[in-house]
């Protein structure tokens, strides 16, 4: 601090006293350098607090005054205290003390005129040194980015200007955020995990030792690295009526943050009634149940996300999932063989081989047919084969090859058996194809020529016209552009039930060796054969005779047997068919009289007029298609019949004692148990017979096992194979399905029951309503769909507390 002298006049002398107070320390004080004038002077440094007496004066003559103005005439030296804040103040002082003749004296400030030597007016103007804390200072590193798991660590740099003069400490801590700090060095550690994905903000602060603070902030992004799905397929091919199943593989390159999980990002493939599309989140495995009818042809897109869970924050972290989407194509054709109804014996018939209607729909041009190869059993002893031609569909579809074979040269693996033709069609180009169709269905492939037997022991047979496999080149397809080959998926027969065994072939379908792995291993697709036909079998039903006639009723007047028939059956072997002119068909059928399954014959003429003349009796007819249903509880035999029953024979196994029951009242019985098996037999001698309700009692233990029955007038009469009451309640899939246009549905009740049979379209309107109510056993419902149009119906039946629902589809 400089010590001044204004003075408005030249001094000889002054004399400044001034002490100091406040914290400070290494206290000098020195006359200045420049100072020349008054040279005699003394300076004195003592007491408490510090004063200092310093003066100085002009003794010689050549001595020089102090010029009027203000001069520096010294300097105080002091280091501030070791204090936050304070004051250090220099001020006007006096010093006393007594003299060397004892007298007291006392020093002030004052100054003195150099001309004339006088005392000046004066004023002390005291000094101070204001003690302030530096504010100290922080840096920290700009943002930083590292992946989870990784330590973070970094330096902020504190400051303060108080630290050059050696009395300052400063110390650092977090404010906010993760971490720690270093309280001395200011070095922070964060050692990051998958909870922190994100941005996080780490402020840290020093402080000096007086409690000045200053901050800095860090941003940290924590970033994932998301899941990779290796190796995605793009396309997979499947078929219809298949559990299509695949698997999501991914990988994780940083391990989390947490376990990887799937889900299900979109996917438009159809699913019904709980039967579709499922998703395994923990290990990536789907399946996709995959129906049996149009909705479920063509390209489907499915996506499935595998996540880490990590947290999602842009820009830092942008994603937790990889995604893979794959396009599935799916294949079907249901390819069907005609049922005939109501055939005629004697005459030539045609059975179609269709691609379906109601399975490919109309505009569906994604699997278009380039050619097929069918084999076909049929029973030879009731159809002989003439012909096969092409269809409608074909026809119109540009196949410029058709062909078929049978007998010794029908390649059937050779020659062809009996009963067996094999028929092919291709869509080839080499001679050029003037026809712009293609064949995409749905239509008719083949026409099979048949003439049906006149062996009239046949009538009311159904003959088969079935699908045969020798190898798994049978029954094939193939697309248009011969990439692919359709095989057979199941087979069905006329009336819906599944009858395909995987293990053999004939008429199960190919075996399981011919398809490939492409429903299981989604990375063995290329070219694969793919089971995409499904196969339904038909035949033709030769027409009941009595349906037409009765037998012997040939002038079809309604009453068999009489001299008027005769006489019609002799004009016949003079004048030929022409005797016949009411209905032809029905008078020839009427000829069979006696049951050799040849009409028209001279034996059938004896039998006929043996018949009138009472000396013999007229063959019975059968009836076809009647069933008895009989149901043993183990207590007690009853029977649900549509025909008056004449006699049954029973077989149980174990020893039981039977007695008629109240509906079997003025039968007969006798019974008899040999080697355990017990046989039960209930007749009439007499015009008694069998009725629907209770037939037998029963005491002891046995198990019905078998049963033969014939009707009233004598015809083997077909009863039920299970003749156990139902021990729950059960709803049974309709048969046939698909059907056109009458299908049965059962429903089993273990007890009697009120009951209801509704069925809905796919709309969910109910369309038809059967109930009633049955005692227990088998509840049997027809339904005749004539007026409704084809597609997916539903079923669903209520007894008790009991409700169950199944699907049909109408064909037509």
């Amino acid at each position: 601090m400089n010590i001044s002298v204004t003075t408005p006049e030249p001094l000889s002398a002054f004399e400044i006293v001034f002490s100091l107070s406040g914290s400070y320390s290494n206290f000098s004080v020195n006359f200045d350098a420049g100072l020349t004038a008054l040279p005699d002077r003394v300076l004195q440094v003592g007491g408490t607090p510090d004063t200092v007496r310093m003066a100085a004066m002009r003794i010689n003559t050549g001595d020089v005054c102090l010029p009027a103005g203000t001069t520096v005439v010294g300097q105080i030296h002091l280091k501030t205290g070791d204090i936050c804040s304070g004051t250090i103040v220099v001020s006007g002082a006096t010093v006393t003390g007594t003299s060397q003749c004892g007298c007291p004296v006392g020093a002030t400030t004052k100054l003195v005129k150099c001309d004339p030597v006088e005392e000046l007016a004066t004023t002390v103007v005291a000094g101070t040194v204001t003690v302030v804390n530096a504010t100290p200072t922080i840096a920290c590193p700009g943002p930083i980015t590292v992946p989870w798991g990784t330590l973070v660590e970094f330096d902020v740099t504190g400051n303060d200007a108080d630290l050059a003069n050696g009395c300052e400490t400063l110390s650092y801590s977090k404010v906010s955020g993760p971490g720690a700090v270093n309280p001395t060095t200011g070095h922070f550690t964060w050692a990051t995990g998958g909870d922190d994905i994100c941005v996080s903000t780490v402020v840290v602060r020093v402080t000096d030792k007086c409690g000045a603070t200053a901050d800095c902030s860090v941003e940290i992004c924590v970033t994932n690295e998301p899941p990779v799905i290796a190796d995605p397929m793009t396309a997979i091919e499947a078929v219809w009526a298949i559990l299509l199943s695949g698997q999501v593989v991914a990988s994780d390159p940083d391990g989390g943050p947490s376990a990887l999980s799937y889900s299900l990002v979109s996917f438009d493939g159809p699913t019904y009634y709980g039967s579709g599309f499922n998703l395994n989140a923990g290990t990536g495995d789907w399946t996709w149940d995959i129906g049996d009818n149009s909705d479920y042809l063509g390209d489907f897109t499915l996506c499935i996300a595998a996540s880490d869970g990590a947290e999602i924050c842009p820009p830092c972290n942008t994603t937790n999932a990889d995604t893979a989407c794959y396009t599935i194509h799916v294949s079907g054709f249901t390819v069907w063989i005609e049922k005939v109804h109501q055939q005629l014996q004697g005459h030539y018939t045609t059975a179609s081989i269709y691609l379906d209607s109601a399975y490919v729909p109309a505009g569906f041009t994604s699997d278009l047919i380039g050619g097929f190869d069918f084999l076909i059993a049929y029973d030879a002893s009731a159809l002989t084969f003439i012909q096969a031609t092409p269809g409608a569909l074909i026809d119109e579809g540009g196949f410029e090859y058709f062909t078929y074979r049978f007998g010794p040269f029908g390649n059937c693996d050779g020659g062809c058996p009996s009963g067996m033709l094999r028929v092919v069609g291709l869509r080839e180009t080499n001679n050029g194809v003037t026809n712009p169709n293609h064949v995409a269905g749905p239509g008719e492939l083949v026409v099979l020529h048949f003439f049906v037997t006149n062996d009239r022991t046949l009538d009311c047979q159904f003959v088969p016209i079935r699908f045969f496999w020798l190898d798994c080149a049978d029954n094939v397809m193939a697309s248009e552009d011969g990439n692919l080959l359709y095989l057979g998926l199941k087979v069905f027969d006329f009336e819906g039930n599944e009858i395909t065994d995987p293990v053999s072939y004939g008429y199960n379908g190919p075996a399981d060796t011919c398809y490939d792995t492409v429903y299981t291993n989604l990375g063995e697709v290329k070219n694969a054969p793919l089971g995409a036909i499904i196969f339904r079998n038909g035949g033709i039903d030769i027409i009941c005779a009595d349906s037409i006639d009765a037998r012997g009723d040939i002038n079809l007047n309604g009453i068999p047997n009489e001299i008027g028939d005769a006489v019609v059956f002799t004009n016949y072997f003079i004048s030929g068919l022409a005797a016949f002119t009411i209905n032809v068909e029905g008078q020839i059928a009427a000829t069979e009289v006696n049951g050799d399954g040849i009409p028209l014959s001279v034996a059938d003429l004896v039998y006929l007029i043996r018949v009138i003349v009472g000396d013999a009796v007229p063959y019975a007819k059968v009836t076809p298609g009647t069933i008895a249903e009989f149901y043993s509880t183990g207590r007690e035999v009853t029977v649900k019949t549509p025909i008056d029953i004449g006699a049954v024979l029973f077989v149980f196994d174990g020893e039981v004692t039977p007695s008629l029951a109240n509906d079997a009242r003025g039968m007969e019985i006798k019974y008899a148990t040999v080697d355990g098996t017990t046989r039960v037999l209930v007749y009439s001698m007499g015009r008694d017979r069998i009725t629907t309700g209770s037939v037998l009692n029963l005491t002891g233990e046995g198990t019905l096992v078998s049963i033969e029955a014939a009707t009233y007038s004598g015809a083997v009469l077909e009863t039920n194979k299970n003749f156990q009451l139902p021990t729950e309640y059960a709803l049974s899939q309709n048969y046939p399905n698909p059907f056109n246009p009458v299908t049965t549905i059962e429903l089993a009740l273990p007890v009697a029951s009120d009951w209801t049979v509704s069925v809905y379209n796919v709309s969910g309107q109910r369309v038809a309503n059967f109930s009633g109510y049955s005692p227990a056993g088998i509840v049997t419902v027809n339904w005749d769909a004539a007026n409704m149009a084809s597609g997916l119906y539903f079923y669903k039946a209520q007894a008790g507390a009991f409700s169950a629902t199944k699907k049909m589809v109408l064909l037509k």
